[in-house]
């Protein structure tokens, strides 16, 4: 493909504000502006609202005014003392959206602002994964926790003045988690599980942690203190560390201790860029108050009211162009995006980007097969960063609570993985259950990889690359600071979609019109605090569509109503596929094919969630009892035409009625180790991939 610097964008929505963040006052915001008669869209980088609650288990309504209609829905209506469950809060915040008729968006984030020729505020470039799609607007609230948007609009920041608060962690635990050495405040009344899922109550801690454990890489600090955590009386710990920029807006007036004292040219950070977050000119007792459900929703409706007020837009610009920004420039491509709707085509002039950093393996996803990756890697003495939107590594065995086994050839890296577990969980590693403890199994993951030498960046992922001619040599980066390049001669790509591969342009395979067969995806109920494993099967979801991935959220919580929680990770089982220089095939699989190229043998039985629709499982169909043998070749994980990105889990190539043999989390964790392990070899001696021997 050649190079050319412009990108051609299709339009999502046109409304009067976006509204961008994860808290309640991101909802209260967008009610609002509802009822002021403005259009607005909600844009969320989580799997729900609710970030400064049940994103951070703060879920104690004492003290709170709950006179808000939408913070009595939070809290039950209810004038009891014990606390929300995350389900619930969750579940009220996005009810109140659908009521209103307001869209959102989940698991999205802006990457870029549009202005027009007159360079006032025009819109927004929205990333789902690696694919991008624009959003016009005359305003956006900024209610990420750390200013993304407000950052990306070039406003005037400056160092917080006085000292910062403390981040704390909240988790559930059978009292103080065992080995924490730091403050840790018990907080009361405790969670209460119901009598259907056997009665009991949870105590809970705030843990006091300490901000300059990860050194000056702010980015990795969620990963080092998750590392430090493998107490085994934990049962829950909450997504989101509570903590607050280091900076603030440069406002022309002092610092208020509350933000009802803030005036309002004090929530413009830029014009058309309001502030409801972190970066607000408080004081420390200020910033703390915006970890309260009553003082978001407070807030949010006052800055919804301010948006309402701007003047619309005249005109809906044919073309846009980025706020300026000083950094890398290059042939940057994205995923084609899946949009149910669309308003006409946007043309982008030109992108360029931030250099966030430079690593010698980057590796796209956390989960099964990216964690190992990135284990792999840093042993090999790659400089290595992992990039995992989830607040966790680990994938569907942790986070996605499908923690065991079914089946899979348990050697190798899984053999020594497990055998860590095992130390921290007894039940587990002494075979009374062959149930892991979910967040034990990923914090196994972080100290393995921060002993490695490897860093994590959470609440992170990819959204594109860049190309040198057929090579990626970068990945860009969505974060909670904002977004960037991050340089890398070898990319794994571990996202479980083929997002690096489909991005760079690689031929793939998507769910489509050719047949009606699809695997069952699942989206589990975590019906107490504890609970080693929950899995489902009730939808049917395609990876590349964010409206679809925002429905499976949304249905789940009200599908498993009363639960404690739910999964923050969909459970698909069929996503797209990169098309590699082998495709593994039922054939191959049958025949017990071999291969000069073999990096892993997997094993399993016939474990299809859909039908089938390969002519020689029509002739032979499989033995659901018996335990097939399949070798993956390297070439598998190549991407026909790409260098630089090998391919790991559901996106590799290969059949999809060969997949039900082939992703079995053994033997998906052993090829993410393989993967890592040749893409810090192919980054040592500057070999490309297809060139190991």
């Amino acid at each position: 493909m050649p190079y050319s610097s412009a990108l051609n964008l299709p339009v999502w929505r046109d409304v009067d504000v976006l509204v961008v963040g994860a808290t309640s006052g991101c909802v209260s915001a967008a009610l609002e502006l509802r009822r002021r008669n403005r259009t607005a869209l909600a844009v969320c980088e989580l799997s729900y609202f609710g970030e400064e609650t049940a994103g951070t288990f703060n879920l104690w309504p004492s003290g709170l005014d709950r006179s808000d209609p939408l913070v009595q829905a939070m809290f039950d209506g209810s004038e009891s003392p014990d606390p929300a469950l995350p389900c619930h809060v969750k579940r009220a915040l996005e009810s109140a959206l659908v009521r209103a008729s307001v869209p959102f968006l989940y698991m999205s984030r802006p990457v870029a602002l549009l202005r027009g020729e007159d360079g006032s505020l025009a819109g927004a470039i929205i990333a789902a994964r690696t694919s991008l799609f624009a959003v016009r607007c005359s305003a956006v609230v900024d209610a990420t926790r750390y200013g993304a948007v407000a950052r990306m609009g070039g406003a005037a920041l400056a160092k917080r003045p006085g000292l910062s608060r403390p981040p704390s962690w909240t988790v559930i635990s059978e009292g103080v988690p065992a080995g924490w050495e730091g403050r840790a405040k018990e907080l009361r009344p405790p969670f209460r599980t119901a009598p259907d899922v056997g009665a009991a109550a949870h105590g809970a801690y705030r843990l006091r942690l300490d901000r300059d454990a990860a050194g000056a890489d702010r980015l990795a600090f969620e990963h080092i203190s998750r590392a430090s955590l493998t107490a085994p009386n934990v049962l829950a710990a909450a997504d989101i560390i509570a903590d607050t920029p280091g900076e603030s807006w440069a406002a022309p007036e002092p610092h208020a201790d509350s933000p009802g004292e803030l005036r309002d040219n004090a929530l413009e950070a830029a014009p058309g860029i309001f502030l409801l977050n972190g970066l607000l000119p408080l004081t420390r007792q200020g910033v703390e108050a915006l970890e309260r459900a009553d003082v978001q929703a407070a807030l949010g409706r006052r800055v919804g009211a301010l948006a309402a007020a701007r003047p619309r837009r005249k005109q809906a610009p044919a073309q846009g162009c980025v706020s300026a920004c000083a950094g890398a420039g290059g042939d940057f491509r994205f995923a084609p995006a899946f949009l149910r709707q669309s308003k006409g085509m946007l043309v982008i002039p030109s992108l360029a980007f931030p250099v966030l950093g430079r690593c010698d393996v980057a590796v796209a996803g956390g989960g099964t097969g990216g964690a190992p990756a990135g284990i792999s890697a840093a042993r090999a003495g790659a400089r290595t960063v992992v990039l995992e939107p989830q607040h966790g590594l680990g994938g569907v065995g942790t986070v996605g609570l499908i923690s065991a086994y079914w089946f899979g050839n348990k050697t190798g890296f899984t053999a020594e993985l497990d055998a860590e577990v095992g130390k921290l969980d007894a039940e587990f590693g002494g075979g009374k259950s062959g149930q892991w403890r979910p967040g034990i199994k990923s914090a196994v993951y972080h100290r393995m990889l921060r002993d490695a030498g490897g860093a994590a960046w959470l609440g992170s992922f990819a959204f594109g690359v860049r190309m040198d001619g057929a090579r990626v040599d970068g990945v860009l980066v969505s974060t909670p600071f904002g977004c960037g390049l991050l340089e890398a001669p070898c990319v794994v790509d571990a996202t479980g979609n083929a997002d690096i591969a489909a991005a760079a342009g690689a031929p793939c395979r998507v769910i489509g019109a050719e047949h009606l067969a699809v695997q069952g995806a699942g989206l589990s109920p975590i019906t107490k605090p504890g609970m080693r494993y929950s899995n489902s099967d009730h939808a049917f979801v395609d990876e590349t569509d964010p409206e679809g991935i925002t429905a499976a959220f949304v249905n789940a919580r009200a599908k498993f109503t009363g639960s404690f929680d739910t999964s923050p990770l969909v459970g698909s089982r069929e996503r797209r596929q990169m098309i590699g220089e082998h495709e593994i095939s039922p054939l191959d699989i049958l025949a017990g094919r071999t291969f000069h190229d073999t990096v892993l043998a997997a094993r399993s039985n016939f474990d299809s969630h859909g039908f089938i629709v390969h002519p020689v499982l029509m002739v032979a169909e499989p033995d659901l009892d018996s335990t097939l043998g399949a070798n993956i070749p390297f070439r598998c994980m190549l991407p026909l035409g790409i260098e630089g990105v090998l391919v790991t889990g559901l996106g590799m190539s290969a059949h999809r009625d060969a997949l039900p043999v082939l992703r079995m989390q053994a033997d998906v964790q052993n090829q993410g180790f393989a993967a890592g392990l040749a893409a810090a070899w192919s980054a040592a001696g500057r070999r490309r991939l297809r060139d190991l021997d």
